[in-house]
């Protein structure tokens, strides 16, 4: 049975792919907290942009509807809380914004990847 209020968020795995120390690539997860949002909204994000008009760009979609994380840690294995300071540096470290985008997009079931 369906039911229609879902709650404001939900829970998302995001696989962030990225050299380590040893210069391997490696994959790292983590989840991601998204805010449930209005299809209008999705259609927004989706249409096509006009002549001169910004592109969609993955900050866009982040703003939007990245909320907070679990299973993110410190260089000493600690959780690190969500803030706005925590939150900028996470999304500063390439390429975690582009790989929060794309696992948005799984979630609602649209394969690919956001505008950079």
């Amino acid at each position: 049975m369906f039911k229609l209020d879902q709650g404001n968020t939900y829970w998302f795995p995001v696989t962030v792919e990225m050299t380590d120390a040893e210069g391997r690539k490696r994959k790292f997860d983590f989840d991601a907290e998204f805010e449930r949002i209005p299809q209008d909204e999705i259609n927004d994000f989706f249409r096509k942009r006009e002549e001169g008009e910004e592109p969609l760009k993955d900050a866009d979609l982040i703003e939007r509807v990245f909320r907070g994380w679990r299973r993110v840690q410190d260089a000493e294995g600690r959780d690190v809380p969500v803030t706005p300071e925590n939150r900028a540096a996470l999304l500063n470290v390439f390429p975690v914004s582009p790989s929060i985008a794309r696992a948005w997009l799984k979630s609602i079931g649209i394969e690919g990847k956001a505008k950079n």
